[in-house]
């Protein structure tokens, strides 16, 4: 499996209208679909952007993310 990078990442973080979200792509549609909801809070965008990480199994930078 090819390592991931932010240019075949799966995932995405977007805002919705109930706030921020994890969205995947379905390989065979290629269309996103929602993984998680989050808050509409400016730190609820770095909560998503968390859980992309991990999901793809990077480190989070030791400065955190902003």
């Amino acid at each position: 499996m090819a390592t991931i990078n932010k240019y075949n990442n799966p995932y995405k973080v977007m805002a919705s209208g109930s706030g921020w979200g994890l969205w995947k792509m379905d390989e065979e549609s290629n269309n996103y679909y929602k993984v998680e909801s989050f808050g509409g809070r400016s730190w609820d965008r770095i909560r998503a952007l968390e859980a992309m990480f991990k999901l793809n199994g990077w480190n989070i930078p030791v400065g955190g993310l902003r």
